[in-house]
This record gives C-alpha cells, structure tokens and sequence, in this order.
C-alpha cells in the first residue's frame, strides 16, 4: 500500500476503491441497515490502514481485505444477536431473467428473487460470505478459503452443498 502517496491519500484511495464493495459485503454478511454498513465498511478500511504492516504482498489485497470484513461482520452479529438476517436489497445475483416489461414474467422473476433470498437467509455467516463471494464478486476458490480461513476442500464442499440447496430451493417453486 505504500505508493508514495501520504496517509491521506492512501486512505482516500482506498476508500475509493473498496468502499462501495466493502458496504455491499456487510449488508450482505450481517443484514444491517445502510448506516450500520458505512460504519463497518469505514470501520474495516482504517483497520486495514491501520495494520497494512501485516498484509503480505504474496497475496491479494482483496482476499486480506475480506479477511478482515468477515471477522468484524462477525462480530458485529455477535454482538447484535442478528444470526439469520440477510440483506437482500443490495445482494443482486445477476438477473435470472430478462429484463421485459411482462407483468407475468415480471411477478415470476420477484419469486425467484424471493425464493434465492429466503434461501440464502438460511445460511450461516460463513456460508453467506462464501456465497456473496463466490456467485458476486466471482473470487476464486483460493481466495475464499483464505477469506474464511478454511481448507479449499472445505470451501469446495460448502459451495456445492450451497448450490444443491438452492437447486432444491428453486425446483420447489414448480411443485
């Protein structure tokens, strides 16, 4: 992280590049409110900041980062009792369906919506940060185990058992 640039701006860049990131991460991990999010998210950066001495340039600086956000979101829902809260707001899988103006197709796409919510509700807070991880900012297995501090065949197994439920999550919508 030491680019030459003084605190300030070190601070300022990266507040710029990870905040909007870090906000969308919390809310997702703890199912805050916007104004708890920004508090975590400005939280997470001044103590990356704060402890860059530790950060080791063999890896990246996301994967740290993360590390980093998981444990303080972790925290925070012990220290809020708010275990199965999920954000679903901010967390946007990628549209299951196109985007057209079908009143039908439209109340179908919000149950599914719906139903890949409820299910990711049931996840433990592991589970949802491998998720979010996984499906949203697309991270490689590596990285998520590095994330979560878990073996990569642990992450493997998580993420499969975590499709299988929401495949079984999404064929219930036929029955």
């Amino acid at each position: 992280m030491n680019t030459g640039m003084d605190s300030e701006q070190q601070l300022a860049k990266l507040y710029e590049q990870y905040f909007p990131k870090l906000m969308i991460f919390c809310r997702n991990m703890t199912g805050c409110n916007t104004d708890d999010a920004e508090d975590l998210s400005q939280d997470i950066l001044i103590q990356a900041y704060e402890k860059q001495g530790r950060f080791n340039p063999k890896y990246a600086f996301s994967t740290w980062l993360y590390r980093i956000a998981r444990n303080r979101c972790i925290d925070w829902l012990r220290k809020n009792s708010r275990l199965r809260q999920f954000a679903s707001a901010d967390f946007q899988l990628e549209r299951l369906a196109d985007t057209y103006s079908d009143p039908a197709g439209e109340l179908e796409r919000n149950q599914l919506q719906k139903r890949i919510t409820t299910c990711l509700n049931t996840l433990a807070p592991d589970d949802r940060a491998i998720a979010f991880l996984f499906f949203y900012r697309d991270e490689k297995l590596r990285e998520i185990a590095r994330v979560i501090d878990k073996p990569l065949g642990t992450v493997k197994y998580r993420i499969h058992a975590i499709k299988k439920k929401m495949q079984a999550a999404l064929e219930d919508r036929h029955d």
